[in-house]
């Protein structure tokens, strides 16, 4: 699991083997904090997987250095080495978050490399954007298997990215999972989406190791565009028990978008004096930010106050993030 690192915490006693990082001595999960038992992303993408498939076993590697600043391709290039190392026997890498950060080609080939040579199933999170036409790096890559976030019925979320380069979806909005204080956690985001398929194809592959990456891929996907174990478990030729008096499962759903983003910004206080501009909008979600895009740059706020030195007016877009990375619809301002 490559990710923000993993903080041990109740439930992940036996199935974390292993912590590793590439960006320093810190293997904890950089965005956990004491304080907030709901805070974390490496490690609820774990606790998630074990939740799920219980036998697993998590090898976490971290791959970022700050909660803020994203992961970089040549980061996420020595964490996947970290991964196929032979003794690790690893047969599933996730990669929870996306990148755009560095050479993108060469990440590409070490996939590739996971993939095709060393047997690994790569699942990638496609993305927060509400990008309707392709999905992000890595989890665009074709070696990679990519998965965007869906709720219960199997319709997308609206922040989910879509389009070229989806390959499945997975409950996203939200997801479950099992808090540091004991309480149960509502989740979002397609990272939160890419657990579930990592949990099934573990178990799979723990169940029928003699399949390749490719065929446990296709057992995967061979149901539809959205997850459903029981109907992969029973196309591998595994038994599936059903509860007694349980009804047919329903075909699966045709994926339409289902909106659970934060609110659109809305305007509090809009001035351009002496060469100064002030913009202030409601507080971004707890854990979230604002982010003001004021000509080509972009500028993230805690607090949802801009103050900024210009020359002259520019146009200026204005969007919130949650903690998790799904982006609100965006707000652009014109004088």
């Amino acid at each position: 699991m490559i990710d923000t690192g993993v903080t041990p915490m109740p439930g992940l006693d036996t199935q974390l083997v292993e912590r590793i990082s590439v960006v320093g001595d810190d293997v904890d999960d950089v965005m956990h904090t004491p304080a907030n038992p709901f805070s974390g992303h490496g490690t609820f993408v774990a606790k998630m997987i074990t939740e799920l498939w219980p036998a697993a076993k998590i090898i976490s590697v971290r791959a970022f250095k700050t909660a803020t600043n994203g992961a970089l391709a040549a980061d996420y290039q020595s964490a996947v080495s970290e991964c196929i190392q032979p003794p690790r026997r690893t047969n599933v890498i996730t990669l929870a978050l996306g990148t755009s950060q560095g050479d993108l080609a060469r990440l590409e080939n070490k996939i590739v490399n996971a993939h095709e040579y060393f047997g690994v199933n790569v699942i990638a999170a496609a993305g927060n954007d509400g990008n309707a036409n392709s999905v992000d790096y890595p989890a665009r890559f074709s070696a990679s298997l990519a998965v965007g976030a869906t709720e219960a019925s199997g319709s997308f979320c609206a922040f989910s990215n879509r389009g070229e380069g989806l390959d499945l979806g997975a409950p996203g909005c939200p997801a479950h999972v099992t808090a540091f204080d004991g309480r149960l956690g509502a989740f979002r985001g397609t990272s939160f989406a890419v657990p579930s398929v990592a949990a099934v194809l573990v178990a799979l592959r723990s169940y029928r190791p003699e399949l390749t990456s490719d065929q446990a891929e296709r057992l995967l996907l061979s149901p539809g565009r959205v997850l459903d174990a029981a109907a992969v478990f029973k196309a591998a030729g595994l038994k599936v028990p059903s509860p007694p008096g349980a009804a047919a499962p329903d075909a699966t759903p045709s994926p339409m978008v289902v909106d659970r983003r934060p609110d659109r910004p809305q305007v509090r206080r809009l001035t351009l004096r002496r060469g100064t501009l002030r913009i202030e909008v409601g507080r971004p979600p707890h854990g979230g930010r604002t982010v003001f895009r004021v000509g080509t740059r972009s500028y993230p706020r805690r607090n949802g106050k801009l103050r900024l030195k210009v020359r002259s007016w520019r146009p200026v877009t204005v969007f919130t993030e949650d903690e998790w990375g799904v982006r609100s619809p965006a707000l652009r301002i014109r004088r």
